[in-house]
């Protein structure tokens, strides 16, 4: 009996996380932005902070990139580049 009721209760634990929405109340949303390979195609989204964080030490080294920074692609040795933001 004290088995079975542990395990209901570990599943109430689990649906209640599955359920929990995120930002937490007074937190803002995460910004994505969307990245692709222009060699192999590969897509991904980039949390912002990421970015923000490569943009802020290319103009530390003084490369000062007015655009976007280019990131390396995980799956080829090409370059993603910016394609747009996401929410």
């Amino acid at each position: 009996m004290k088995k079975k009721k542990r395990k209901n209760e570990m599943a109430e634990i689990e649906d209640l996380l599955l359920d929990w929405e995120f930002p937490f109340e007074g937190q803002k949303k995460e910004t994505y932005y969307n990245y692709h390979c222009q060699k192999c195609g590969y897509k991904e989204e980039v949390p912002a902070f990421i970015v923000d964080e490569m943009k802020a030490m290319d103009k530390l080294d003084n490369l000062g990139s007015p655009g976007m920074p280019i990131l390396e692609c995980p799956y080829c040795p090409g370059g993603m580049v910016y394609k747009g933001e996401k929410e």
